[in-house]
């Protein structure tokens, strides 16, 4: 065989006509018609399934990205754990504000409130009343020095009369208070 005769037993079909289409597509509708439905039909999940993941929108990704930054654990903890440090620095914030002293004295004046050895590390221990530095509970036997070293309460024992007892002052009635 010549290579033009393969060429016609192998030539495309002509173009089927507009009526020729539309008839073999009305065929194939009866054909389907005639074949037998089953009762009930399969259920389909609604979700894709597992070894597929659906493709997601760019909007859907973004959403994704937001609500696993949103509830991540740690800053979850991290929003957590910060309540205490804003609290405290608000603290200390309306005191420097509020107090008489210049900023800087009253932030000194907030540490000698600790107790002596907080007094005597910022340098205002010993202090006298009215001064920087002094607070009630810092004075226990209420002689108007608080934070007094051993050497000055030794010192106002030996000017103390004979007999004349001195009884500690309890500052405030509440238990957790340190004279």
């Amino acid at each position: 065989m010549s290579e033009d005769s393969l060429k016609a037993v192998f030539r495309e079909p002509a173009a089927a006509s507009r009526r020729d289409r539309k008839r073999a597509a009305q065929a194939e509708k009866t054909k389907a018609k005639a074949e037998p439905k089953p009762q009930f039909a399969p259920a389909r999940s609604v979700l894709p399934p597992l070894n597929k993941a659906a493709p997601m929108s760019r909007r859907a990704r973004r959403a994704q990205r937001i609500r696993d930054k949103l509830f991540s654990p740690t800053r979850i903890i991290t929003a957590i754990l910060s309540i205490p440090v804003i609290a405290v620095a608000v603290t200390i914030s309306l005191y420097i504000r509020t107090s008489p002293h210049a900023p800087e004295n009253a932030l000194m004046h907030l540490v000698a409130m600790s107790g002596c050895e907080g007094a005597a590390l910022v340098g205002l221990a010993p202090a006298t009343k009215g001064r920087l530095g002094y607070h009630d509970r810092n004075d226990p036997d209420g002689n108007g020095v608080a934070c007094e070293t051993a050497d000055q309460i030794a010192a106002a024992e030996q000017e103390r009369l004979p007999g004349e007892e001195t009884a500690l002052r309890v500052v405030g009635g509440a238990k957790f208070v340190k004279p």
